[in-house]
């Protein structure tokens, strides 16, 4: 491929397409200081969420504008809200805990109930915003998921995984591993397998920062013994 080429490319690419390429930019560094555990993640979430819920509302994909919508809120009140040192641990990284065992009962039932919710809506969609259009003189966009209950399962551990990840708690990387599991296959239902391969690689990060965590965790773990 010339420079010719590459440049009449460009040019026709839409508006769409390049919020799109930023939005997966901005996602890897967003993804390389999670694993790093830093907090300047926060920032780049917050700027990681606005391009997706613009292209998931302009594709009728409601479900995933809210939960971007949900990261870009989540995204603000750790930036914005949040005391400093609730942020930072030593060494300019999070404080990384461990989930209290009484926590899980209330993240299963969570888990749960978001699931069931969407799932419920992902089955009702396209009557909903037929509705909502109809009432409204909307002209809102709709797309069917081709698997409604991945769709809600991914989304709903999704949802918990960010409220973990603000928490800064370790086995949040478990859920992200499953959740990008779920999302590979949901690619190749759909026949996106430039996206499988993305989800894959999210994937083996997830891996990878779940056990970065834990070293950063266990090098941490002595100056809380001596404070």
């Amino acid at each position: 491929m010339n420079i010719n080429s590459i440049a009449d490319t460009l040019c026709a690419m839409t508006f769409n397409g390049y919020v799109e390429i930023f939005g997966t930019l901005i996602g890897l560094v967003y993804l390389y200081l999670q694993y790093k555990a830093r907090p300047l993640f926060w920032h780049v979430a917050i700027i990681n969420a606005i391009p997706f819920v613009y292209l998931f509302l302009l594709k009728g994909n409601y479900a995933s504008a809210a939960l971007f919508t949900y990261y870009l809120i989540v995204g603000v009140k750790m930036v914005f809200f949040t005391p400093k040192d609730e942020n930072e641990g030593s060494g300019n990284v999070f404080t990384i805990t461990n989930i209290p065992s009484r926590l899980y009962p209330r993240l299963l039932l969570t888990v749960t109930v978001i699931c069931g919710t969407l799932y419920l809506f992902l089955l009702n969609v396209e009557q909903i915003i037929t509705a909502l259009n109809g009432m409204f003189n909307f002209n809102l966009p709709v797309a069917t998921p081709r698997t409604p209950l991945a769709d809600a399962f991914a989304t709903s551990l999704s949802f918990v995984g960010m409220w973990l990840l603000s928490k800064k708690y370790l086995e949040q990387w478990i859920l992200w591993v499953v959740v990008n599991t779920v999302f590979v296959y949901m690619q190749i239902v759909s026949d996106l397998y430039q996206w499988a391969a993305l989800f894959t690689v999210y994937g083996i990060v997830a891996v990878m920062g779940y056990f970065n965590w834990r070293k950063l965790q266990r090098a941490q773990q002595p100056s809380a013994v001596s404070a």
